[in-house]
């Protein structure tokens, strides 16, 4: 083979190996172990509002590693723990996380809302997913302004410091996995995986959203209980289109390889 065929070769077998591996897939969280710290507040993370918005967590009451990230009920500390994902915002993503929550009746522990413009505003929430005050998950969607109530129940923590508080107790870990696809059209399709110990359960729903996701956060400033998050992701789900251009170019390019080679 001549240097071309040899390099249009290589190059077109990393491709394929791309093209049916997950790893194509950007993270797009950073410190989303929440282990990098600096003067007590978690590194790459942004914080809005006037209180401490999210305190370090330590062991015992650690989901994962040496730290986890303990939002603060909003009477005076809470606020928006967020990242930006996206400058031109996204349609079609996933993003995952664990958790811990105390039980407490009238109490909404944990609220995560996520936002279509370039900063976190109220005006600019996109939609959002809370534990209500019965440990259910709901979905609330701004633009038609309804939450919907699932059947995924969350497990709580025993609370035997002080009340709504991390504290000492050891967390029973709940972890959440949604995906969404079609942001920014008519409508939209949202997952929601709910999992701990040995419960599992989807809960899947269209709704009417026309913009991308821009920017993800926990906003507790609007909750009544703190609560412990950790190991947050945040990924793109490639269109299907894309995949089918980059696989019609490289068999493109392969039939043009054995063409060389045959001449």
């Amino acid at each position: 083979m001549s240097f071309f065929e040899n390099h249009a070769t290589y190059f077109l077998a990393v491709c394929l190996v791309a093209v049916n591996s997950e790893s194509v897939v950007a993270e797009l969280i950073e410190n989303g172990g929440f282990e990098d710290v600096t003067a007590g507040k978690f590194d790459s993370w942004g914080y809005s509002g006037s209180g401490a918005v999210a305190a370090v967590s330590t062991s015992p009451s650690v989901i994962e590693g040496t730290y986890s990230a303990e939002l603060l009920e909003g009477s005076s500390n809470g606020g928006v723990l967020y990242q930006k994902v996206s400058d031109i915002g996204l349609a079609d993503f996933s993003y995952e996380f664990d958790f811990a929550i105390l039980p407490g009746a009238s109490a909404r522990p944990i609220h995560v809302s996520t936002y279509y413009t370039s900063s976190v505003s109220t005006s600019g929430y996109l939609d959002a997913l809370k534990v209500n005050q019965d440990n259910y998950i709901e979905f609330f969607d701004y633009f038609s302004g309804a939450y919907t109530k699932t059947t995924l129940l969350a497990k709580t923590t025993d609370d035997t410091g002080v009340a709504g508080v991390f504290d000492g107790e050891t967390p029973t870990v709940n972890h959440l996995k949604v995906v969404g696809t079609g942001y920014g059209n008519p409508t939209q399709q949202v997952s929601i995986t709910l999992s701990h110990a040995d419960y599992e359960e989807t809960y899947v729903g269209t709704y009417h959203n026309k913009q991308k996701l821009t920017i993800f956060g926990f906003n507790n400033g609007i909750c009544q209980k703190n609560a412990l998050v950790d190991n947050v992701s945040f990924s793109t789900i490639p269109e299907p289109s894309s995949w089918i251009l980059l696989a019609g170019g490289l068999l493109g390019l392969w039939a043009c390889v054995c063409r060389r080679g045959r001449g």
